[in-house]
């Protein structure tokens, strides 16, 4: 590959050179820069010789420059800029701006106008400086970060980031990049800050799901005005139903927003948003639609009001005074099932990365899960899609009748039904029946019948006539049809071609934001590989063996999330004993309250989920925690809660020297703990400590109980 790299005379531009060099015989190096290693005490001289790499000088905001390194037909371009160790006196800081930006959108044309890849890589040293000793094989700019990138093809890439010293420093650095947001060409909602100490970073540790010492500064949501056309009702896997706003399309922050989730029937009074209202929208973290308030009432608005049986299996909706959600009291409705698949297969339950929603959408359609213990009984036969789910339209058939019929259901509706008798030739051409090998032959049966069922009950002389068959192939066909040894696969065609009309049917009274989720249900569902069935079936098997936390995550009980299943499984230690639980234990788990408890209870409770539970058991999986043996007993039965920062350990540390005597550490204290470890600046536990009476350690003391002197 022939790289070419501008301002490469840099610190990490220097190293990059070298590194392609030095790792990558096979590859050459144009450097483009404008520096002179005179000026430059990050020169490439040691490189000079290398037949594989030549300098030119000059700048990439001149275009008879760039038209000359692009002569030299580069496979792609590595533009570093605003670097650090240059001579300012040699480049002032306005000089980095304009490079940084017109020379680089000037690279940037050239590239795609002759089809080649670029990478953009900034250091945004205008506003900081990065020490030489920050450059390793750790940093997050490392020689071989963008090479990977050119080699894989990318067209854009910016990494940026400073060290600065101080909060105010932060602060301005993030204030100017706001300043700067509108006028890049990619979005952005905010500034990562991190505390650049890995002593700090230890000692600071991390929650459940990120580390205490970075932190997310998040810019003001871009909000936009749009019309709500609809309120829909989506059901979730607690068979929580949620009302979501069809919107009128709008931009917002270079995303498209249709719909935007109204959460629940408290939050549509408190806002007063009614059908045909104008709202303000906005995107919460700039990633999921909110809406802000409503702008102005729509002249022909109507309210919103929660159905009365549940939109997807038509069970009744029950509402508990003490919530504010309407619920779906049917527990194998198919939308429960659906949602309830994907969260037990997510990536941080039981982690089966192959079933996805197409898949799982498939597996409920089809009935071959009706409940997540089906899982671990499925075949690869289950999963390869059978002749009769074959039945449906393909996806450039239903792609076709949108732009055709538009936003009017009955038009698409009759344009798919026009293209039965193509799904008909399809499937007789799947059956692969004997005597009816002819393509143009099964093209006229289907148009004659129309119907796969018709055909299935034709007499031999009316297959022969709307055929034009001979007699002999009539007979042949109409005995194929009564062979019992076909009767499974017939009869089940012949329901799946129901399912199909009834489709079209329901299709020709969806409203016209409706239309593209009615017609994803007539599309033929995508065939699965066998080997890519077994890899999902070696996925299902794997997850087995899931430790006991995330199995309890996977169930979905309400209230119960990543840190409160950990909590749960260390305390109880398995499955059955959590079931058995009342809700005075479950109060005893720390950061598990009475309402928690509640919603444990009655999961547990549940005939349905019990029968879960005992199939899931049967099937195999970890219902107990594994737990390493402790070195010793010195503080079995014993909890601890540390608080403040200790000299000698990490939190960490001190926590494993606990558990490794048998002890115990939670996050709370409580009338339950037996002693409150405090180092420099305690928080509000020491108070708590004081006040409920239970006995305080200060480090020494504690290291004391631990050498046991």
């Amino acid at each position: 590959m022939r790289l070419l790299v501008t301002g490469g005379c840099g610190f990490i531009g220097s190293n990059f050179i070298r590194h392609v060099l030095r790792e990558h015989p096979e590859d050459e190096v144009i450097n483009l820069d404008k520096l002179t290693y005179a000026g430059n005490p990050m020169n490439l001289s040691d490189v000079e010789g290398d037949p594989r790499y030549s300098f030119l000088k000059g700048d990439i905001c001149e275009p008879t420059d760039v038209e000359e390194a692009f002569s030299r037909r580069p496979d792609a371009v590595v533009n570093f800029a605003a670097e650090t160790h240059v001579d300012r006196s040699i480049i002032s800081p306005e000089d980095f701006v304009r490079t940084d930006v017109l020379g680089t959108f000037r690279l940037l044309e050239k590239a795609r106008e002759s089809g080649t890849r670029m990478l953009h890589v900034s250091t945004d040293e205008v506003y900081g400086s990065i020490e030489e000793g920050s450059f390793d094989e750790d940093s997050p700019l490392r020689p071989n970060s963008p090479y990977a990138a050119s080699k894989a093809g990318a067209d854009l890439l910016v990494r940026s980031y400073v060290r600065t010293y101080g909060i105010d420093a932060v602060i301005a650095y993030c204030q100017r990049w706001e300043a700067r947001r509108e006028k890049l060409p990619y979005e952005i909602d905010g500034i990562v800050v991190k505390v650049n100490d890995v002593a700090l970073q230890e000692e600071l540790g991390y929650t459940a799901k990120a580390p205490r010492w970075a932190v997310a500064f998040k810019y003001p949501a871009r909000q936009e005005t749009t019309v709500v056309r609809d309120i829909i009702v989506q059901v979730g896997r607690t068979g929580a139903l949620t009302p979501v706003a069809v919107l009128e399309p709008v931009q917002v922050g270079g995303v498209t927003v249709s719909r935007s989730t109204l959460h629940n029937m408290d939050e549509i009074e408190r806002l007063g948003v009614q059908i045909g209202d104008t709202v303000l929208i906005e995107r919460a973290g700039d990633v999921i639609p909110h809406v802000v308030q409503v702008v102005r009432p729509g002249r022909h608005r109507r309210p919103f009001r929660m159905p009365e049986k549940c939109p997807v299996c038509g069970s009744r909706i029950h509402k508990d005074p003490e919530e504010v959600a309407y619920r779906c009291v049917n527990a194998n409705c198919p939308a429960r099932l659906r949602e309830a698949l994907l969260h037990f297969a997510g990536r941080h339950a039981m982690d089966i990365d192959g079933l996805g929603e197409r898949v799982v959408a498939y597996l409920v359609r089809k009935q071959r899960v009706r409940s997540i213990a089906d899982l671990y009984s499925l075949t690869v036969e289950d999963l390869l899609p059978q002749v009769e789910d074959q039945y449906g339209f393909e996806v450039a058939e239903v792609e076709a009748a949108l732009a055709q019929g538009g936003a009017d259901a009955e038009a698409v509706r009759r344009w798919l039904e026009a293209k039965l008798p193509d799904v008909v030739a399809r499937i007789l051409t799947r059956l692969k029946i004997p005597a009816l090998k002819n393509e143009e032959e099964r093209r006229r049966l289907a148009t004659a019948f129309g119907s796969f069922r018709a055909i299935s009950e034709a007499t031999p002389a009316r297959l022969e006539q709307a055929g034009r068959l001979s007699a002999a192939a009539a007979k042949k066909i109409h005995a194929w049809f009564r062979d019992p040894a076909n009767r499974r696969v017939i009869t089940a065609l012949c329901r799946a071609e129901e399912e199909l009309r009834a489709g079209l049917r329901k299709l020709a009274e969806a409203e016209a934001h409706e239309l593209p989720e009615a017609v994803r249900e007539l599309v033929v569902p995508p065939p699965m590989a066998a080997k890519a069935a077994q890899n999902l079936l070696d996925q299902i098997e794997a997850s087995k063996k899931a430790p006991l936390h995330r199995v309890i995550f996977a169930l979905g009980i309400r209230f119960v999330g990543e840190r409160t299943a950990e909590l749960l499984a260390e305390h109880f230690g398995s499955l059955d004993r959590l079931a058995e639980a009342s809700v005075a234990e479950l109060t005893e788990v720390p950061e598990v309250g009475p309402k928690v408890a509640a919603a444990i209870v009655e999961f547990f409770s549940e005939p349905a989920n019990q029968k879960l539970l005992k199939r899931l058991k049967e099937a195999g999986l970890r219902f107990t925690a594994e737990r390493a043996a402790p070195k010793g007993t010195k503080f079995a039965g014993k909890t601890f809660v540390f608080t403040g920062e200790l000299e000698k350990y990490t939190r960490e540390e001190a926590s494993a020297l606990v558990t490794s005597q048998g002890g115990k550490v939670t996050s709370s204290v409580s009338k339950n703990t037996d002693y409150v470890v405090v180092g420099a600046n305690p928080g509000s536990k020491y108070d708590k400590a004081k006040k409920l009476g239970v006995p305080i350690l200060d480090e020494a003391a504690f290291e004391k109980m631990v050498s046991g002197k």
